[in-house]
């Protein structure tokens, strides 16, 4: 996946063409919604909304290192920008090397924003909003990499949960602890006894409400998932 990303980018950055505005935000999604999260290629693509030379997002944080986070080193914690951009482990190291020849400058000014005195508005809050998503997303991979066990303890996970349809399109009712979610909240939904960072996950809901089944007392709710 990421060594033919990195060569449709290095295709798109010599190219005299340009994305629309809905094609990119349809790009960032895609993305964004892959599990683990390909850090890498998603700052990558980031760089097509941006137009000036001093504002290219770099391949790996700046701030690489400098966080307390479940690595084991530097190294370890730059590799895991890379895991959500490969099928398999083994090639990760071409991975990095092919997306890190990708040239972040000329990919700049790719996408067609229909006001030009919008252009700088829209690059900075569409980077500034996508780098923070993509800081929540990481932080949720890296609570994901504990056990089940710890993770159910503090309230993270919930065993063998009730899904079911609603009569709301695009909705599933779960019934879970009412004490574990709000409207608002996030889940990630995963297949019984698997690794949501191995192909388990199967999507990432918002919670849209909270309503008491009756005859339920604070123990559990139906909720409402979008």
């Amino acid at each position: 996946l990421g060594k033919e990303y990195a060569e449709v980018l290095q295709l798109v950055g010599c190219c005299t063409c340009k994305i629309e505005v809905k094609h990119f935000a349809q790009l960032l999604d895609c993305l964004l919604l892959r599990m683990p999260t390909p850090v890498a290629m998603v700052r990558l693509t980031l760089n097509l909304v941006m137009s000036h030379s001093a504002d290219v997002i770099p391949l790996v944080p700046p701030t690489l290192g400098s966080q307390k986070r479940n690595f084991d080193d530097a190294a370890d914690e730059e590799r895991s920008s890379f895991w959500g951009c490969v099928s398999d482990r083994a090639s990760l190291l071409e991975v990095q090397t092919a997306l890190a020849n990708v040239d972040g400058k000329s990919l700049l000014g790719k996408v067609n924003i229909p006001e030009a005195s919008q252009n700088t508005y829209f690059a900075h809050f569409a980077s500034l909003l996508n780098l923070e998503f993509l800081e929540e997303l990481v932080a949720l991979s890296e609570r994901l990499r504990r056990s089940p066990e710890e993770l159910a303890r503090e309230g993270h996970l919930v065993k063998d949960a009730l899904v079911q349809p609603s009569r709301e399109p695009f909705h599933l009712e779960l019934r879970v602890p009412s004490n574990y979610v709000s409207p608002g909240n996030s889940l990630l939904l995963a297949k019984s006894a698997s690794d949501p960072l191995s192909g388990g996950a199967l999507c990432v809901a918002q919670v849209a409400s909270c309503p008491p089944s009756p005859g339920d007392n604070d123990e559990a709710s139906s909720n409402g998932m979008q």
